[in-house]
């Protein structure tokens, strides 16, 4: 692609992007004593206690001290990072996820642009991933 057909992709990807970002962030500022349980609750404690230098912390789910495929260390490790750096504040958290959301709406429709065109590509990001945080 390039000439029109680029400069519309792109015009399309960064409305796409925005509307993304902007009604996740809405929705973190519009709960803002939202109270974490289950599995948020999990990955706070295991991610605050890697910001604190204790490593992994134990869940009831997986071996104690350990990763597991029910807790992969990635996401804990990057959420203990944030925290680290500004301290543990689970909004620090949502702000992250809403971010992580937009990068995987930008990032399938790229995927489908790839495999099936533009227009797929654009429309694949609309009504992708479309939770919020």
């Amino acid at each position: 692609m390039s000439g029109p057909d680029e400069r519309l992709w792109r015009r399309g990807m960064l409305a796409i992007s925005v509307v993304a970002g902007a009604t996740r962030l809405a929705m973190i500022l519009a709960t803002p004593h939202f109270t974490l349980w289950g599995d948020p609750e999990d990955y706070q404690r295991i991610a605050g206690s890697i910001a604190g230098g204790h490593g992994f912390a134990t869940t009831s789910i997986a071996t104690a001290g350990t990763p597991s495929a029910f807790r992969p260390p990635a996401y804990p490790f990057t959420l203990g990072g944030l925290y680290a750096v500004v301290g543990v504040h689970p909004q620090a958290g949502r702000v992250l996820g809403a971010g992580l959301g937009v990068l995987a709406v930008v990032l399938l429709a790229y995927l489908g642009r790839a495999l099936w065109g533009p227009r797929v590509g654009l429309l694949a990001g609309a009504i992708g991933p479309s939770s919020c945080p």
